[in-house]
């Protein structure tokens, strides 16, 4: 028998539902998952028209919960489009019902780099820049052909599984996932006529997936602010002594200092148990300072500060605190 395994890769847009913010306060609420765990219905419904009544079927059937026979809300055909349409917020009557979609949405990257030519902007700046990219895939691991899937005449498939009666798919796939990333959301890089450079930077990544083995989905989110200042000091002169003579360095001296926040937490929702339940979390809050001065073009020096604290939201782990300090000396052998 022929078989067909791979994985599979789309450019998605789920830009919609990218800023909510499920947090203990709210119970961990989740619109996109509450319209997901809804439009299985439809999809169902639109799954069981599409079949008709060829082979005997009767598509008005339905169970206690209003799924129609064959096309329960643990279907792996009702799932896919379902977390398709709530995650991309498309309409449920319209999403495609295949598991490989044929069209691509659009990503995007924006630059601008004009704010330093902007009238009295331009006397106090060198140059600034500012950019935003969004990233958005929807993605299958692992598929393969089920062998225990057979076409009808209709080139609809007859064969149930055994546990839950549900029709079996063309394809067994482990989980599917959308994963989104603000690379930045927002950034923004000047450069002073006093020397003096400033960062602002703010960056948001989401991975939603959706497993097949447990019926769960997986959400893990990031948000991170990035705060950053720098001065150059130009020509510096160093005076030392060595050998009984004195001599003298001029070079610049570059010092820098940053300010990182990120948050980061996975929750899980369990479509079965109709479950919600955090599992992984923590605030990380970096603080970065460094100072480098380059002797020649072969030898420089810096010195760093290196502080990272580590807060859990969830009581799996501990607070913990690393810091580092010292200076590195660097020599280049090649030109």
């Amino acid at each position: 028998n022929r078989m067909n395994s791979g994985n599979f890769n789309m450019t998605f847009l789920s830009l919609s539902t990218a800023f909510e913010r499920p947090t203990g306060e709210n119970g961990y609420y989740s619109k996109a998952y509450e319209d997901f765990t809804h439009y299985r219905r439809v999809i169902a419904g639109r799954l069981a028209l599409e079949r008709g009544t060829a082979g005997g079927y009767d598509p008005s059937f339905t169970d206690v919960d209003g799924f129609p026979d064959g096309y329960d809300g643990l279907s792996q055909e009702v799932l896919i489009p379902a977390f398709m349409a709530a995650y991309g917020n498309i309409d449920p009557e319209r999403v495609t019902l295949s598991t490989f979609p044929l069209i691509p949405l659009p990503n995007w990257r924006l630059v601008y780099d004009g704010l330093a030519r902007i009238p009295l902007l331009d006397r106090v700046m060198q140059s600034a820049n500012m950019n935003h990219v969004y990233r958005s895939t929807y993605s299958i691991s692992n598929y393969i052909t089920n062998l225990n899937y057979i076409p009808g005449d209709d080139s609809f498939g007859f064969v149930r599984d055994n546990i839950r009666g549900n029709f079996l798919p063309e394809y067994d796939i482990s989980s599917i996932a959308i994963q989104e990333q603000f690379s930045p959301l927002i950034n923004l890089d000047v450069t002073w006529n006093n020397n003096f450079t400033s960062r602002a930077e703010i960056r948001k990544t989401r991975t939603v997936s959706l497993s097949f083995a447990n019926n769960q989905i997986s959400e893990m989110k990031s948000e991170e602010m990035v705060f950053g200042i720098g001065y150059r000091f130009r020509d510096l002169q160093l005076v030392y002594r060595a050998g009984g003579t004195q001599r003298e360095l001029r070079s610049d001296l570059n010092i820098r200092a940053d300010l990182s926040i990120r948050e980061n937490m996975t929750i899980v929702r369990r479509l079965a148990e109709e479950s919600v339940q955090p599992t992984a979390g923590q605030t990380v809050i970096s603080v970065n300072a460094s100072a480098d001065y380059v002797i020649s073009n072969r030898f420089d020096v810096r010195l760093f500060f290196d502080r990272v604290v580590n807060k859990p939201i969830v009581s799996l782990s501990f607070p913990t605190t690393n810091t580092s300090f010292g200076f590195s000396l660097r020599f280049t052998l090649i030109q």
